[in-house]
């Protein structure tokens, strides 16, 4: 039955999209350019100055990637605020929280297409090599309106990098970091002729155990391979194209205890698959300006060894499979109402069919019980949303969106005698309202209000977990969806010289999805918290070009609190304070060759989390860093940057994360562009 739907609603938008691109009568407006050197965002889903926005996001610059030799992706948003990196126990697929929001509360996307993971204790991970990613565009804050659901926190939207403006182009990189003793080579072919516009790209990291500042952490290596493929046409008005990306890894998990249990994990394989075609229409009419239509399928395969010795004879081995195939087909309608109204509507559906297969020893008493399910279920989700940004008066900007969502989740079968098979079916409308004032020289003051939400994944319905712990975590087919409130005041200012983007935040959730006592040491998904936080987050800089100096900062305070039908705590493992500081230097030597350094120090204040009725307690810490980065040549095209980490070697870890952060140590690129 789910492949049915799924053909259904293929065909409903490959159908709709044909009735739209045919010929309209009358000229099609011409849409006002962006002018140069303005960063320009899509993460509103059109494109447009990030100072326009009535939403908080900052972005990661095609520049700043290549002066970093960031080992992955998750470090090129160390420095955002609002952001915090979390190595938790798997060193090299790190996951983001925003505004203290959970990863699994993070929606992040490639290309503005979802990475779904319906079997995980904390969301998807960013499955990519940093070479491959031409910027990052974060917003933080609800964005469900836009993007759907698990953006209750905020969106990663990961851009790729596409063609060139040469026939035949070459980038060739080869990264070291001293903290892991690791290596990655990176090389792409791309470039574009006669409207084609093409790239092929691949990259392999090999790297050691991390050394921290009390010495090696064993089994936190990892290795890590990416390869990619992207095509595109222009046909007249019509715009073609295809990109395929292939990642793998394999990561080692230091040993843990839990429940007086010795637990050793092991994640030999976690690989994503994903096909994606796009076909994009612009100037159609006098009124339907541009139409866009993606169709993506991703398969993604995780394989998790779980070994658990607690006190005694018993011992517990768990080998799990999980195999998820997700497809997706979305249309975008961009329309022009009279002067003062651009409006973006559309459609999206998904289907996410999971496989998870989990055999389970038992070694006591003797002769023991060796026992192997499998267990199938699917999610299958619909959407319709608009939004509309009206020019209601000469310097005014209001935007309010609208999005109806709705889900259909089923445990379609179960060799698990402890699973009762059923189905779960929700609806959700949610919305948003911002407005820009840009009545100012050099100022855009803008506020916004926005809701969130995050329908339960597979696993917290239906399938559970046993994994990281001697007990088992059971699914609750009757959980509901988490919500979120959002109010933002905001205020940009820019004057060539000065740069100073600053955000006050507040936001209330309910019906947040946790896990509590099911009684004989196991726990259950149930919605028993609430939560409501508030904060604020500021870049700020002044730009002295008469001596190639910008003095900056930016940073971040935040305030959050649990609440639970049993207690209310401020110890929510968040740190009041997060920055970064320094001096940024850059000379021009010649056209050709372009220094760059940056000496800073990273800092947070400390974090208290309460957890089953412990505090844990991660104290406050500050590095002291050197980044320098070197580009010369035709075009720039050699590079050498180099990032000197932890110079004074501090102990410490950071809130959240389960693995010490490294010792001193350091990172170094070469790059070749040809």
């Amino acid at each position: 039955m789910p492949r049915q739907h799924r053909v259904r609603a293929w065909g409903a938008a490959l159908a709709t999209l044909c009735l739209l691109i045919g010929p309209q009568a009358g000229p099609a407006s011409a849409e006002e350019s962006v002018k140069a050197g303005q960063v320009v965002v899509s993460a509103t889903r059109t494109e447009k100055e990030l100072r326009e926005t009535a939403s908080a996001i900052s972005v990661v610059t095609q520049e700043d990637i290549e002066r970093s030799p960031a080992p992955t992706v998750a470090d090129l948003l160390r420095d955002v605020p609002g952001v915090q990196v979390h190595d938790q126990s798997v060193a090299g697929v790190k996951r983001v929280t925003i505004r203290g929001e959970s990863p699994a509360r993070v929606l992040i996307l490639v290309d503005g297409q979802k990475i779904s993971e319906q079997k995980s204790m904390d969301g998807a991970a960013l499955l990519m090599d940093p070479s491959d990613i031409e910027r990052i565009e974060v917003v933080k804050g609800p964005a469900s309106v836009q993007f759907g659901s698990e953006a209750i926190g905020g969106v990663i939207n990961i851009i790729t990098k596409k063609g060139g403006d040469r026939p035949i182009q070459a980038e060739v990189a080869e990264t070291y970091d001293s903290s892991v003793d690791g290596f990655t080579e990176y090389l792409s072919v791309y470039g574009s002729s006669n409207g084609f516009n093409y790239r092929v790209s691949g990259s392999y990291t090999d790297a050691g155990d991390r050394w921290a500042e009390k010495g090696r952490i064993s089994d936190s290596s990892y290795l890590n391979r990416n390869f990619s493929a992207y095509l595109d046409k222009q046909f007249g008005d019509y715009l073609v194209g295809a990109r395929w990306e292939s990642f793998w890894s394999n990561e080692n998990i230091p040993t843990a205890e839990s429940d007086g249990a010795v637990v050793e994990l092991d994640l030999p394989e976690w690989s994503r698959d994903k096909y994606a075609l796009f076909l994009e229409r612009d100037d159609i009419g006098e009124y339907l300006r541009k139409v866009r239509l993606d169709l993506a399928y991703q398969s993604t395969f995780k394989k998790f060894n779980n070994d658990i010795d607690p006190p005694g004879p018993v011992s517990i081995r768990l080998r799990t499979k999980n195999w998820q195939d997700t497809t997706s087909a979305s249309a975008q309608f961009d329309w022009t109402l009279g002067q003062s109204h651009y409006v973006v509507s559309g459609v999206e559906y998904s289907m996410d069919d999971l496989k998870a297969r989990e055999r389970k020893s038992v070694s006591f008493p003797p002769p023991g019980t060796d026992t192997t399910y499998t267990n199938k279920a699917w999610q299958e989700t619909y959407a319709l949303f608009v939004q509309d940004e009206w020019n209601f008066a000469e310097d005014w900007v209001l935007t309010a969106g609208l999005r109806e969502t709705l889900v259909r989740s089923e445990l379609e079968s179960s060799e698990d005698p402890g699973l009762e098979e059923g189905s779960s079916t929700g609806n959700r409308p949610v919305g948003s309202l911002g407005l820009v004032y840009s009545g100012f020289d050099n100022w855009r003051l803008r506020a916004q209000y926005s809701q969130g939400y995050r329908y339960p994944n597979l696993q917290q319905l239906f399938i559970g977990t046993a994994h990281g712990s001697a007990n088992p975590t059971y699914g609750n087919p009757n959980l509901e969806a988490e919500t979120s409130d959002n109010f933002e005041l905001g205020a940009r200012f820019n004057d060539g010289a000065w740069d100073m983007d600053a955000t006050l935040f507040y936001m209330m959730a309910e019906n947040y999805i946790t896990t509590v006592d099911a009684g004989g040491g196991a726990r259950r998904f149930d919605n028993v918290n609430e939560a409501s936080g508030y904060g604020a987050e500021v870049t700020l800089s002044y730009a002295i070009d008469s001596l190639g100096l910008t003095p900056y900062m930016s940073g971040t305070w935040l305030r959050r609190e649990y609440e639970t039908s049993t207690y209310t705590t401020k110890q929510t493992g968040d740190p009041s304070f997060m920055e970064r500081f320094g001096v940024r230097y850059h000379l021009d030597f010649a056209q050709d060759m372009l220094f760059t350094a940056d000496a800073y120090t990273r800092l947070a204040s400390q974090a208290k989390e309460l957890s089953g009725g412990d505090v844990l307690t991660y104290n406050s810490w500050q590095t002291y860093n050197l980044a320098l980065a070197l580009q010369w040549g035709e075009a720039r095209r050699y590079s050498v940057s180099l990032n000197l980490n932890n110079l004074t070697d501090e102990d410490y870890s950071e809130a959240g994360a389960v693995l010490d952060s490294p010792g001193r140590s350091a990172v170094v690129r070469v790059g070749l562009k040809f």
